[in-house]
């Protein structure tokens, strides 16, 4: 299940065996030219451990003979273009699917040892006793918002007056008992916001969405809600029926905050290159201006057959043989069929 931590586990036996992950992402259409000269150009050496990520394909039983002939061979071919394997390690991660089917048609994953991730309530929730780690800064600050003493004393994580550490007993704790923020615990926010005088946005843009978008208390929550992710770098996906205005809502909130917003609608005829040359173009052009902060929003995810690649951009920040820029946010919009 998402979350569980498959990602972690992987990196955490590649470091016990004194390895690099690099990871090779697989899923759409199955197209076996176009893996093996991926795989040319991940240029592996032995120190490295081979990740395999893969995704929802279209030909699954072609896949699991590339992943036999990979594995067991260690040498894969397609007409004149070959390639073989220069590591000795490879982990694989299977996405989940309906009754399990992907996983089932991959006979050649099934000879190997395998390990089924499940949620183990935070039981390996790992905890760093420094007191400036981020676990450490965070459940501090969750300890004192659910307290309710955040406002009356000042936090120090270093000096004389630094805080104590918390034990991993507490950290646990925190985060399985930390209250989630309802609508009514934003109703304040939501009152000061109105408070606030205009002098924050230009006047002409404030004067064009004044007779072109109607704000409502609903729409700047969702927009104080996205805020929030984007800044703390989670995933943003919007969900909602065409024409109900996600596309919208993103364009009035980045005009508001004055940030650069990219738009990329994506259809049943958006190929994997489009997609991928799209958001490298985007990561290197916020690369050339690191003081600057840029959004690419996807459009209509759903309708292509490539969300392994998407998906992986977003939720790892990771798109085939790059990560995104720091200053990057990726946002996304789909409907709920």
């Amino acid at each position: 299940m998402p979350g569980a931590g498959k990602s972690e586990l992987i990196e955490s036996y590649a470091i016990k065996d004194v390895k690099r992950t690099v990871t090779f992402q697989i899923s759409g259409p199955f197209n076996r030219l176009g893996l093996i000269e991926r795989l040319i150009q991940l240029k592996l050496q032995r120190y490295h451990a081979l990740y395999i990520d893969i995704g929802t394909v279209s030909d699954p039983f072609d896949l699991d003979i590339f992943l036999f002939q990979l594995i067991v061979f260690g040498y894969v071919s397609s007409g004149s273009t070959a390639y073989a394997l220069t590591c000795d390690k490879i982990y694989i991660e299977i996405a989940n699917s309906i009754q399990n089917t992907l996983c089932d048609a991959l006979s050649t994953v099934a000879s190997f040892p395998r390990e089924h991730m499940k949620w183990k309530n935070y039981e390996d929730l790992k905890v760093s006793m420094e007191i400036n780690s981020p676990m450490q800064v965070v459940c501090r600050f969750l300890k004192e918002l659910d307290e309710d003493s955040l406002d009356d004393k000042d936090l120090f994580f270093n000096g004389p007056d630094a805080v104590k550490a918390l034990t991993k007993l507490e950290c646990k704790t925190i985060y399985a008992t930390s209250s989630m923020l309802q609508t009514e615990e934003l109703e304040t926010l939501l009152i000061d916001l109105t408070r606030e005088p205009d002098t924050y946005v230009p006047n002409k843009i404030a004067y064009e969405f004044r007779n072109t978008y109607v704000l409502t208390a609903d729409n700047l929550l969702k927009m104080i809600l996205i805020s929030l992710r984007i800044n703390t770098m989670i995933p943003v996906i919007i969900m909602g029926e065409t024409g109900c205005g996600k596309t919208s809502l993103i364009q009035y909130l980045s005009k508001m905050c004055g940030i650069e917003l990219n738009i990329f609608s994506i259809h049943a005829g958006t190929s994997e290159d489009e997609i991928y040359s799209r958001i490298w173009y985007t990561s290197q052009k916020a690369l050339s201006n690191l003081n600057k902060i840029s959004w690419l929003f996807l459009d209509e995810i759903n309708t292509c057959e490539h969300l392994g690649l998407i998906a992986s951009t977003i939720c790892h920040r990771f798109c085939k043989d790059f990560k995104l820029a720091p200053n990057l946010a990726i946002l996304a919009a789909c409907n709920p069929y």
